[in-house]
């Protein structure tokens, strides 16, 4: 469920990672973003969704995933294809929250 549809009673969020047509981020920005959702959003992430994980970022991620909090490994919903991707987006989401440009028909 959304924060939205609770009414500010769901204090979770999820986030969409497309990573489609881009090339892989820096270390940099990557540790930007996790310093951010740490220091603004501590515990407040409920499901981080990345879409279209390059090989390279697929690669780091199966390294390091067999050290992480089972947690912490399930709030990670890595998927490709445009019906898996949109089978994720409808069950973490509600349709009306996802940015239309996700959906098939968006």
């Amino acid at each position: 469920t959304t924060e939205a549809l609770t009414l500010g009673s769901q204090d979770k969020m999820i986030a969409v990672l497309d990573l489609k047509n881009s090339s892989c981020p820096s270390i940099k920005a990557m540790k930007m973003g996790i310093h951010m959702l740490q220091a603004h959003y501590p515990g407040r992430l409920k499901n981080l969704i990345v879409l279209d994980l390059n090989y390279i970022l697929q690669g780091i991620y199966n390294c390091i995933k067999p050290f992480l909090d089972p947690e912490t490994r399930e709030k990670f919903v890595i998927v490709k294809g445009t019906k898996a991707k949109e089978t994720a987006i409808l069950v973490h989401l509600d349709e009306s929250q996802a940015q239309t440009s996700l959906l098939k028909n968006g």
